[in-house]
């Protein structure tokens, strides 16, 4: 995906609450590389805050365990506090491919 393609879906505007959040947990994913499944388990003992001061998270990957950190940037960061909230719950992965194709159909991509 393309930097412009996510900014379209990021500010296209949604009026359906739950392919809302969707759009928000795939926001999320894209910009920090996680996994649907790794952000679905993602906790408040994941973020801590680095050496350098910075927030992080600090994880093992649910795939492989293997241990990932990732800088938690201001745009995830906003949608981890405001929107997915440590500890809610995220949309059952049987539903999250449906609403995400519902989101992707309602945007237009101009190329």
């Amino acid at each position: 995906m393309f930097e412009n393609e996510l900014m379209i879906i990021m500010q296209h505007p949604i009026e359906c609450p739950e392919i809302d959040k969707i759009r928000d947990v795939f926001v999320f994913c894209c910009l920090t590389g996680l996994s649907y499944i790794d952000v679905k388990y993602l906790r408040e003992d994941n973020i801590q805050r680095s050496f350098d001061g910075q927030l992080w998270i600090m994880i093992k990957r649910s795939k492989t365990g293997v241990p990932s950190n990732v800088r938690l940037l201001s745009i995830p960061q906003q949608i981890l506090d405001n929107v997915i909230g440590i500890a809610a719950p995220v949309t059952a992965i049987v539903v999250f491919p449906d609403f995400l194709c519902q989101l992707i159909d309602g945007v237009a991509f101009v190329v």
